[in-house]
């Protein structure tokens, strides 16, 4: 196979994976300014961009914690610090096992 068709399918799930993130982390953000249900819409189509982003690739889990750790603290924002943590790392682990 020519060295471009062999590589190609590796470039698109990475290519797919940082959008996905990129994506997800947009929406969060623009979440802080919309109504409750657009809020809500929001955080769960980025819970989607996130699973999606999780199992496009096998080291994906770790580029997707920072992403999973911002989630918690939009989805529950009396969270702090530690709690947003290991609350992305439960994320990451319950998207792993789905």
């Amino acid at each position: 196979m020519p060295t471009i068709a062999n590589i190609a399918g590796v470039i698109w799930k990475d290519v797919g994976m940082a959008y996905a993130l990129l994506c997800a982390g947009g929406l969060l953000y623009a979440s802080h300014r919309v109504k409750r249900a657009t809020r809500l819409a929001a955080i769960a189509a980025a819970l989607m961009l996130m699973a999606y982003a999780t199992m496009i690739r096998a080291n994906a889990a770790t580029a997707t914690l920072a992403v999973a750790c911002y989630w918690v603290a939009v989805a529950f924002p009396r969270a702090r610090l530690p709690r947003a943590i290991a609350g992305g790392v439960a994320v990451i682990a319950l998207l792993l096992v789905v």
